[in-house]
């Protein structure tokens, strides 16, 4: 039966604009961008900066017909199946199909940038990072055409240059992580000489030394994590140890840490670590921070911990833990390894008695019925006199740990009181305090503490009880002002021993950085040894602890002024300083001296010597000269005799000695 010309052509037509639509479809589907550059339809930035050229019609979403990728039936040649589609759409789709089928293609090219954006920006802050843990990323890296698309051509190529140089970085973190430090500083010294490699090499001789440095400062700062993230045993250890908590029956158990320990400390060995950190840093920071928790669940934790970290096996493992212990201010759990102090009974007992005071006080304050006076009454029966915070709100804080357990065990037993009536609650409180205040009082009397609040600075060690027509505030010693390096914040050896473990650690973690930086030696035999500093206090004549500016200290030995001249910009960059410049004395020994505050006032010091006046100074006796002159008397035979040896030492070593 035949069929109609005419119908025969309409149905060539609709069969050609399916099939066209249809493989429209699927090239908007694959690729969006092609189709809107087929069609002469440009993304939403390109539309913006539109021309004559590409001027629409009214309500039209294609560009005039005429304008559609003309085919090639009036030229030479054959149409492309690009064209061929576009001129199906001209001749045989109706204009709404047209605005369809085009905004569907401007739609899937705009969630596809989104997709592309996301990507690009999801690779840039997460895939350095995890190439240098495992090696591989596990996202998708997009690639040049990525970068054009979203930023453009100048844009995009810098950015795709900058990921590219990240990822080369951390391509070489990752290989270095299984090499010893001599390898890996072998490594930064080839890529920062002069002589190695072209001028083409330099960027993957920077990326090379950027990251020999970032190894060799993790390994210092966090030598145990650094290492584990190579040695994958090192964390399955410490899992075994304590990953399943309390509620774990073979957790804590003393053969599994030993195994820990042994594998973190033959692996950092093997990497040529010199002072090797065997404990994770997140366990010491949990045990610091919650050493005085309320929590008895927290507390059964930290006794189960503490007691492995005490009975840490062989000396190496002992002192590596020990000296983490005391960084963190937790050395009295190996005190001898730790060189950890322990408080005099006498300090214990004033701690006490102003946590009594302090606990009485907030109890006032948080009644919010009690008058200054009666705040101040109420501390008065802890043994301490302080004076009233200025904003009621503010409550008077624990200064030491000590403190920190009294408070904390005291509101508890108080708490009771504190959900009735202001009165009698005010009259349990001085009742339950003013029994342990009498107690503590037999035991300390005579003792008398300023209040460390948070909107007042005071003292750290024990105040003298006011004169006559004196009140307590005008007796606490004041905070040394910022231009002051001549005293620390802490008149007490407890309370200056109680921070100084902390930036010394702060202070050898920023003095490794500067000596690789600078190219210099750098020195530290440790803070101060506590009885060191009694005896100097004496020795100088001082009142009080604040004189030592001393206790946490460090050194470099330095080739010339400039190189210590940059050391001193760069500790600059980090504290507050005053410069000493260089000085010497009559016997031809001579230094530079910087001192140091630490963001909580504490002092330190960082001297700087010429070679050969190091060595004489510490290799060759002249400091056993100094220490043995100062303990005999002045003027006699023996001193003057040791004095001539100290002065012909040094000497010796000035004529060696670069001008300084």
């Amino acid at each position: 039966m035949g069929v109609d010309p005419g119908i025969r052509q309409q149905m060539a037509k609709e069969w050609f604009g399916t099939a066209a639509k249809a493989r429209f479809e699927a090239l908007i589907a694959r690729d969006p961008q092609r189709a809107l550059d087929i069609f002469g339809v440009g993304t939403p930035a390109a539309d913006s900066k539109a021309t004559a050229e590409s001027a629409q019609t009214q309500g039209n979403s294609l560009p005039v017909g005429s304008k559609v990728a003309v085919g090639k039936s009036d030229r030479v040649g054959t149409q492309t199946p690009d064209e061929r589609i576009a001129q199906a759409f001209r001749d045989d789709l109706p204009q709404q199909e047209q605005d369809a089928l085009a905004l569907k293609a401007k739609l899937a090219k705009f969630t596809q940038d989104i997709a592309t954006r996301v990507a690009i920006g999801r690779a840039e802050a997460e895939a350095p990072d995890e190439i240098a843990r495992t090696g591989a990323y596990s996202g998708s890296m997009p690639g040049r055409d990525a970068y054009r698309t979203i930023y453009g051509l100048d844009e995009g190529d810098r950015r795709l240059k900058d990921l590219e140089w990240q990822v080369n970085v951390s391509k070489q973190v990752f290989d270095m992580g299984t090499m010893p430090n001599q390898a890996v500083n072998a490594a930064l010294l080839d890529a920062t000489s002069q002589s190695s490699g072209s001028q083409e090499d330099n960027p993957h001789r920077l990326a090379t030394a950027v990251a020999a440095m970032r190894v060799l400062t993790a390994r210092r700062t966090d030598a145990w994590g650094s290492v584990a993230q190579s040695v994958p045993a090192m964390a399955t250890a410490w899992k075994a140890v304590i990953g399943g908590g309390l509620e774990d029956p073979n957790g804590y158990n003393k053969d599994a840490y030993d195994k820990a320990i042994a594998i973190g400390l033959v692996a950092q060995e093997r990497l040529g670590i010199e002072n090797p950190q065997l404990v994770p840093q997140y366990v010491i920071q949990e045990l610091s921070d919650n050493r005085n928790s309320p929590s008895t669940y927290q507390q059964e934790k930290n006794a189960k911990i503490t007691a492995l970290l005490a009975e840490t096996s062989g000396p190496v493992a002992r002192a590596a833990v020990g000296r983490q212990l005391a960084a963190a201010g937790l050395g009295w759990i190996l005190p001898v390894e730790a060189g950890y102090q322990p408080p005099s009974t006498s300090s214990i007992f004033a701690s006490e008695a102003k946590a009594l005071g302090k606990l009485a006080a907030n109890a006032g304050i948080f009644l919010g019925k009690v008058s200054d006076q009666m705040g101040s009454n109420l501390a008065s029966l802890g043994g301490a006199s302080v004076k009233s915070p200025e904003n009621k709100d503010v409550y008077y804080e624990p200064a030491n740990d000590v403190e920190d357990l009294m408070m904390h065990q005291g509101s508890d037993a108080a708490t009771w009181g504190l959900g009735e009536g202001a009165g009698k609650g005010i009259a349990r409180a001085i009742e339950w305090l003013g029994s342990k205040a009498a107690g503590q009082a037999g035991r300390s009397v005579g003792v008398s503490a300023a209040a460390k609040a948070r909107t007042s600075e005071g003292a750290t060690g024990p105040a003298q009880e006011p004169a006559a027509g004196q009140n307590a505030a005008a007796n606490t010693p004041t905070k040394p002002q910022p231009d002051d390096f001549s005293k620390q914040p802490a008149t007490s050896l407890d309370g200056l021993y109680s921070v100084a473990p902390k930036w010394q650690a702060n202070l050898e973690g920023t003095g490794h950085e500067i000596a690789d930086s600078v190219g210099v030696e750098f020195v530290t035999k440790g803070m101060k040894k506590r009885t060191t500093a009694d005896e100097k206090i004496g020795r100088k004549g001082y009142e009080d602890a604040s004189g030592l500016t001393d206790v946490v200290r460090a050194g470099f030995v330095v080739k010339t002024p400039a190189q210590a001249d940059e050391i001193v910009a760069r500790l600059a960059q980090r504290y507050k300083i005053m410069d000493e410049k260089w000085a010497g004395k009559d016997n031809d020994y001579f230094d530079r001296n910087v001192m140091i505050r630490f963001d909580d006032g504490t002092l330190g010091e960082v001297q700087m010597w010429e070679p050969n006046i190091y060595k004489a100074k510490y290799e060759l006796g002249g400091q056993d000269f100094y220490t043995r002159s100062r303990s005999l008397e002045e003027g006699s035979v023996q001193q003057i005799d040791i004095e001539r040896q100290e002065a012909a030492l040094y000497a010796a070593a000035r004529r060696d000695a670069d001008p300084i």
